[in-house]
């Protein structure tokens, strides 16, 4: 909606300075490069597990890029923290997001905004683990899903979970 902003102010400010009518002409591919694209992430994670290959502990930050306008990273962000769980318990649980303000064009969320990227990042998380585990990480994934009882780290109860059920039919 507000895309058009940013060539619109540069006109209407050239117009101004100048007291001259100004009629600005841009390629298609610019004001993408002005008005940005997704945010840029970029995950470490520190996590344990017991002797029994189940998580203990994680702990996740995430660094998002915004560009030189936040706009609408702080929602995406939110929506990170709150799915990045996804179907696994993890009793200690932590996830924060850093948003960043640079010199590069401002980032916008798209359709689902957090979501894809939350749920990537806990599978990678998962393989890695089940990796370092030396386990089958479907196995390692079954393992660690919520079962009836369990408690999201929102503090959320789980109840009526049937992911166990679904994954082995």
């Amino acid at each position: 909606v507000t895309a058009a902003n940013f060539g619109g102010c540069c006109a209407a400010w050239a117009a101004r300075d100048l007291n001259l009518p100004v009629r600005l002409n841009m390629h298609f591919k610019d004001p993408q490069r002005g008005l940005g694209s997704r945010p840029q992430y970029e995950m470490t994670y520190t996590a344990g597990v017991d002797a029994n290959n189940k998580l203990q502990a994680l702990d996740i930050v995430i660094d998002m890029a915004c560009g030189y306008n936040a706009g609408d990273c702080g929602f995406e962000a939110g929506k990170v923290v709150s799915n990045i769980d996804n179907c696994y318990n993890c009793p200690n649980f932590s996830a924060t997001v850093n948003l960043y303000q640079g010199n590069i064009a401002p980032a916008t969320s798209v359709r689902g905004p957090g979501w894809i990227q939350s749920i990537l990042y806990s599978e990678m998380i998962m393989n890695k683990m089940a990796n370092a585990c030396s386990m089958d990480p479907m196995a390692f994934r079954a393992l660690n899903f919520y079962k009836n009882g369990d408690t999201a780290p929102n503090n959320q109860p789980i109840t009526q979970c049937t992911i166990d059920q679904m994954w082995t039919n």
